[in-house]
Parts: C-alpha cells; sequence; structure tokens
C-alpha cells in the first residue's frame, strides 16, 4: 500500500507500511479532513497518536507544524514500520514512542496534549464496550487535554454509540462520514 504525507514541509514524502493486513493506516481522504478541520491549532501543538501504526497522523501533523508527536502502538511489526518512518523524516527529537497497550499506557501519560487521535481497529471491544468509548473516559477522567484541546476518534460507520457517551469534561461536537469511517470529533469543555 502506497502512503504519503498529504500537507506541510514533508508533503508527498512516502511512509513504509508493514506488510499483512493487521494495519489499517487511516485514509488520504480522513487525514487530510481532519487536517483541515485543525489547520488553525496544529502550529506549536502537542499532538498524541493512538493506536498509531504507521505512524502516518502523528508525521503529517509534524509535517504541518507541529512541536511534538506522542505514538502508543502495540502491534510489533506497526512499531517496526513506525521507527523507520520517524528515520525516513529525521524527526526522532520531535516524537516519543511508547510500545504496548494503549489501555495500560494512556493511564500513565502525565503530559497534557493540544490534539489526541485514536484509531482503534473497528469494532474492536473492552469488557463488551468499544474500546474507544473506554478511552474517551480514560481521556476524560485523567486530564489529558489541554483547555480547547480537541479528540478525534475513527471509527467504523455504525459506531454510533460514541456520540451519546456520556463524559465530564468533553463534549461531543460533531461526527462526519468518510467512506466507510466516521470521524468523531470532541472537545475539552471549557468551565
Amino acid at each position: 500500500m502506497s502512503l504519503k504525507i498529504s500537507g506541510g514541509v514533508y508533503k508527498n514524502r512516502r511512509l513504509k507500511t508493514p506488510k499483512g493486513k493487521t494495519t489499517r493506516p487511516t485514509s488520504e481522504l480522513v487525514r487530510a479532513a481532519l487536517f483541515n478541520i485543525i489547520q488553525s491549532q496544529i502550529e506549536e501543538a502537542n499532538f498524541l497518536d493512538l493506536f498509531a501504526g504507521t505512524g502516518a497522523m502523528g508525521l503529517e501533523a509534524l509535517s504541518r507544524g507541529a512541536k511534538h508527536a506522542t505514538f502508543i502502538e502495540s502491534d510489533k511489526a506497526a512499531l517496526k514500520t513506525l521507527h523507520e518512518n520517524i528515520a525516513l523524516l529525521d524527526v526522532k527529537e520531535k516524537t516519543t514512542v511508547i510500545p504496548g497497550n494503549v489501555l495500560v499506557h494512556l493511564k500513565k501519560l502525565t503530559t497534557k496534549f493540544d490534539l489526541i487521535f485514536m484509531d482503534p481497529p473497528y469494532g474492536l471491544k473492552n469488557k463488551g464496550e468499544l474500546i474507544c468509548v473506554t478511552l474517551l473516559h480514560q481521556i476524560d477522567t485523567h486530564a489529558i487535554l489541554k483547555a480547547h484541546g480537541l479528540v478525534f476518534v475513527e471509527e467504523d460507520q455504525r459506531a454510533e454509540e460514541i456520540p451519546k457517551t456520556v463524559l465530564n469534561c468533553l463534549e461531543w461536537i460533531n461526527s462526519r462520514k468518510y467512506g466507510s469511517s466516521t470521524l468523531h470529533q470532541f472537545a475539552a469543555e471549557i468551565s
């Protein structure tokens, strides 16, 4: 599969993808849509990429002016590819890679982020609920999102419970459909 950065200083640079079907990179359509939405907030942002896979989202964020990207990924082939892509763009000093389970490592983060993106395997569940719903609750209670920060969740079109998730500090903004994916947007509530 061919994957390239769509904008910024690394525009048109090709990224590696792991062999097989265990990693499903975010489509160029969804990436372009997300970066159009956040274009005024990406400059100097601290970006968190959950289920990072190839790292395309976080690397695109760096290309468009983010200060730092943190990646959490558990799949060994994806992690190898992620490290290769970081080396290809020579951005190691602007990245943190955390290998392992997102549910475990998200709770341990002490950094605050301006932008958080999660793209779990579609339909992945944790104790009967979609894992992205579990993670939204973790983000909500662990206060790792800065004021005015945004969270984006990419999920299958059928994941209708995501916008209905009851949260204390995060507010659902909207859901947009792109092909077989839906991009859900949440914002830190301003008190």
